[in-house]
């Protein structure tokens, strides 16, 4: 057997796993020298090679990333029914703790404070069962989400180059949750999903994932350009948000404009001003 050191752990592993890790990691290693040479599309394939090297051999203790992706989705469906459940039984149990305290205070006027509900009730966090290569796992595939980010970029910005069909922002974003499943708090993956999620105008998941970097980066320059990505995700955020409010109310306005149309009537022959003493509006009808 041989010590493998990992940051930020020590793990013993023995002979036939330590050659398997070689030969993925030699694979890694080939994947680096690709996509440092814009060749992608090849090192995804052997990032590839190497999640297959370490999640398919039967000497190793690993779950594929699809079964990881499943498992969670399984255990946060049952969790989400689990707290369903309990916040419907709690509302149960406060209506009729309501109910005895005001027959309470109708029969004899005093009255309880009947039981406390606990609203608080959360989801437990899913525990990925444990793997035998989990640093090493989180490295291929948030390498690999690398990858199809540089294809998608490109892709969209020449028209002769072609990518394999089907392939989105989605599959980087489940490439960065299992590395992430792996190995929580990798900055590397999270950033490579948040900038899938803007890819998406998903801003306020990327903005989530570029606050969690934040935390768990020491380097003082990465910390600088996180902040910079935060600072744009914010704005971007906020001009999606007003442009969807405006949409919001022009669809209002049609929608009223509509129905006034059936009395000769539109929004337009209203008039609101404020009133700047008391905050509130006046609604004043103008021919």
């Amino acid at each position: 057997k041989k010590l493998i050191q990992t940051m930020p752990e020590i793990y013993e592993i023995d002979d036939d796993k330590e050659s398997i890790l070689e030969s993925a990691e030699e694979l890694k290693a080939q994947g680096n020298e690709r996509f440092m040479k814009g060749h992608y599309d090849e090192a995804r394939e052997l990032y590839t090679k190497a999640i297959e090297t370490l999640s398919t051999s039967s000497d190793c203790s690993v779950v594929t990333g699809k079964e990881l992706l499943d498992l969670r989705d399984d255990h946060e469906r049952k969790e989400r029914q689990r707290v369903t459940e309990i916040r419907k039984q709690q509302q149960r149990m406060d209506m009729a703790s309501k109910q005895s305290q005001s027959q309470s205070s109708d029969s004899d006027g005093n009255g309880n404070q009947g039981a406390k509900v606990d609203n608080e009730v959360k989801m437990v966090p899913f525990v990925p069962p444990k793997s035998d290569f989990p640093n090493e796992l989180a490295i291929y595939h948030s390498n690999r989400s690398a990858c199809m980010s540089k294809l998608l970029d490109i892709s969209s910005k020449s028209e002769s180059l072609t990518i394999e069909a089907g392939l989105s922002y989605d599959f980087v974003i489940d490439d960065c949750d299992i590395a992430l499943l792996h190995k929580p708090g990798y900055v590397k993956a999270l950033l490579r999903r948040m900038n899938a999620y803007e890819k998406m105008e998903k801003y306020e998941d990327a903005l989530q994932d570029a606050r969690e970097a934040l935390v768990n980066e020491t380097k003082s320059n990465t910390r600088k350009e996180i902040q910079n990505h935060i600072s744009r995700l914010e704005r971007l955020h906020r001009e999606k948000m007003q442009k969807l409010q405006e949409e919001t109310m022009g669809k209002l306005k049609d929608l009223g404009n509509s129905f006034l149309s059936n009395f000769g009537m539109s929004l337009d022959q209203f008039k609101a001003e404020k009133d700047p003493n008391t905050g509130s509006y006046n609604i004043s009808f103008g021919k």
